[in-house]
């Protein structure tokens, strides 16, 4: 009977032993469960995180299509422009050396208009048309005087310039 009661002895040692170890089993099953439903709330939550995301980054691609194309544009017109203004600084360059050597002739017709008398005027004023050279003269006259942006057709010069008194 020693023989019996150690064996049941050890039979109930190992019965409490591997009830101890189902009791561990179904203790984890149902942390494993809580933690699934946990799991679970975190995956909905990172997939509508991820889908936001995935938007952003698409606008941000989207935005950095448009900026390189707008940058691409912007080289394009700054590379014109500095041609432009080569340009616009030679054709300057050679404008102010045609105005440097004009510069003497125009001395001189400012200086050929003090000879003008009123009655040489009045003798002008008094034609009804005037030769084609005579009429250059008056109207780069009308120009430099009086209105560069007027009409510069005779009758116009003929009120305007010659009709005022404190022309000379």
């Amino acid at each position: 009977m020693v023989f019996l009661g150690d064996k049941r002895k050890g039979i109930e040692s190992s019965v409490t032993r591997l009830e101890g170890g189902l009791a561990t089993l179904a203790k984890a099953t149902d942390d494993t469960a809580v933690l699934q439903e946990e799991l679970a709330v975190q995956d909905a939550d990172i997939a509508d995180k991820k889908a936001v995301v995935e938007e952003m980054i698409k606008n941000i691609k989207e935005k950095s299509a448009i900026a390189g194309k707008q940058e691409a544009e912007c080289t394009e017109k700054k590379a014109f422009l500095e041609v432009q203004n080569k340009e616009i600084d030679q054709k300057k360059a050679e404008a102010d050396a045609a105005l440097a050597a004009a510069e003497p002739v125009i001395q001189k017709a400012q200086e050929a208009l003090n000879e003008i008398s009123p009655k040489d005027l009045t003798e002008l004023k008094g034609f009804n048309q005037v030769v084609p050279a005579v009429l250059k003269l008056v109207q780069i006259t009308f120009y430099l005087y009086v209105d560069a942006r007027s009409d510069d057709a005779w009758a116009n010069i003929k009120t305007k310039m010659l009709g005022e008194m404190g022309l000379l």
